[in-house]
């Protein structure tokens, strides 16, 4: 073993010890933050929030990634210059809205190959790991176009870890998995194996690729499952409705996967009145991207309570907790205050600058999930009874549903 090999992995256990009690030692009987749900309070917390009321609240991501980045940072030049990129970057032409588009999908159902296990006879494939990795390797295509296809393996361990990293956040490493340490150590080795990193280059703070993956892929695979399970699965009063609403959907994703860009994104589908912009706008409302959103106001930390918002009936109406794209037909939003209270991406100057890029991602992941999961597949898990395939809004929670498979149906093929 030489000099750099011996030492690369003894810093990198340091600064994670450092971290760990750092990170304990400021947590540990923190104040729970006062809950916000007022929708005026809420408008003007989010328009009136600088960025120091943003980073103060974000350093816990910076503790357990490493990361630095417009949602941690109170330095004004840098945010800005950041932020700048990343729209120069979401610049995305059709051309290149039909490359992510034909990529998902040839992804997805490599995906689910590789991931196919046989149980009893029956072919199956756990179904979070899979929308994760298609997530994550669209992310990779757009943001970072030049790195070699990384293996499942990296892709698992990489999209498994930040979602343990991030429980980390919210509980305390206490809370968190004993292995948290080695965790962060092994995630920034697999880190710099797909980036083509060297032991001794630098690949944290500034130059973090998780800089980029957290807000983008961390922000959406959530609200990529539970579009797919809604449109896909989910069950409707009665047989006749469901099949004409899951026959209306996937025709509706069909067409837009045939023409992947935003006239089509936007359009209503022939006589259905709805178009892939309503779907995905409905996602966002009953599964945010950040179920809540937090601010340090001077001494006091406060949490913006998004999904509650978005499934207020005062807003919302008495379907409120009911998938209903239908609802964002402009005539229909009449007379209710949904657009008010409709914040998924925030509101003002640090609002999200992927705002108008990220429903037409959205879009087309779901639809690739839609293309390559098609007749012949069923959704199973028995822990879960019929959570999923019911009429109940589904559960939001970060580690809802981490057991559900798609299995082949018998006789399909």
């Amino acid at each position: 073993m030489n000099f750099v090999e011996f030492c690369v992995p003894a810093l990198c256990l340091i600064a994670a010890l450092w971290v760990y009690f750092r990170f304990f030692y400021t947590n540990h009987g923190n104040k729970q933050p006062r809950t916000l749900r007022d929708l005026q309070q809420c408008r003007i917390t989010l328009r009136s929030s600088t960025l120091a009321s943003r980073a103060a609240p974000n350093q816990r991501l910076v503790e357990v990634f490493n990361i630095d980045n417009a949602l941690t940072t109170t330095n004004r030049v840098y945010h800005d210059n950041i932020v700048q990129g990343i729209r120069l970057n979401l610049q995305t032409p059709d051309d290149e809205w039909n490359m992510l588009a034909t990529f998902a999908l040839n992804n997805l159902r490599h995906t689910i190959l590789l991931n196919q296990v046989v149980e009893g006879g029956q072919k199956s494939a756990v179904l979070v790991p899979v929308v994760q990795s298609l997530v994550f390797r669209v992310v990779l295509l757009k943001f970072f176009s030049k790195i070699i296809k990384p293996s499942e393996a990296d892709v698992q361990y990489i999209t498994t870890r930040i979602n343990l990293l991030w429980l980390a956040t919210k509980h305390g490493p206490s809370q968190a998995d004993s292995n948290l340490l080695e965790m962060k150590c092994q995630l920034e080795v697999r880190l710099r194996r797909v980036f083509g990193k060297s032991p001794d280059e630098q690949i944290n703070g500034r130059a973090n690729p998780l800089n980029i993956i957290i807000p983008a892929y961390e922000s959406i695979w959530r609200v990529v499952l539970r579009c797919f399970l809604e449109v896909r699965f989910r069950k409707c009063e009665n047989e006749i409705e469901e099949s004409v609403t899951k026959r209306k959907y996937k025709m509706i994703f069909r067409n837009f996967m045939s023409h992947p860009n935003p006239s089509v994104f936007e359009s209503s589908f022939q006589d259905t009145h709805i178009a892939v912009k309503h779907i995905v706008n409905e996602a966002l409302r009953l599964y945010p991207p950040t179920r809540s959103i937090h601010r340090q106001l001077n001494n006091e930390m406060v949490k913006i309570d998004v999904e509650w918002l978005h499934r207020d009936p005062v807003s919302w109406g008495r379907n409120a907790e009911e998938f209903k794209p239908e609802r964002w037909v402009g005539v229909l939003l009449k007379g209710v205050d949904g657009k008010m209270a409709f914040t998924p991406f925030g509101l003002g100057e640090l609002s999200c600058p992927a705002k108008k890029f990220a429903p037409m991602l959205i879009g087309i992941l779901v639809g690739a999930l839609m293309g390559g999961v098609e007749e012949g597949w069923e959704v199973v898990d028995e822990k879960l009874g019929g959570d999923v395939l019911g009429t109940k809004v589904l559960d939001g929670g970060r580690e809802a549903y981490e057991g559900l498979r798609l299995r082949r149906v018998n006789g399909e093929e």
